[in-house]
């Protein structure tokens, strides 16, 4: 395989939502924000949406480092972990 078409196929985002396994085109705006990166991409803004509940716990987590004045990338554990059931 060539290593730029690799390079891309390692780069694919799967949707956040759980149970959704389709490929993630869309960020959350706060995620980009805070550089969020796991979990933060979306197929659908149905998908999007009917998370939300969910999802909007890793920004208030966020809110809760930068009050603290803790760097997010070091402290944060959503930065590195992908949802788990």
């Amino acid at each position: 395989m060539d290593n730029k078409v690799n390079a891309d196929f390692n780069n694919i985002k799967k949707c956040g939502k759980i149970g959704c396994e389709k490929e993630g085109k869309l960020r959350c705006p706060n995620c980009t924000k805070f550089k969020i990166e796991a979990g933060s991409y979306f197929c659908a803004q149905d998908c999007f949406k009917s998370y939300w509940a969910t999802h909007k716990k890793i920004h208030e987590e966020c809110k809760y480092y930068i009050m603290l004045d803790m760097p997010i990338e070091d402290s944060f554990p959503y930065s590195v972990f992908y949802y788990v059931i």
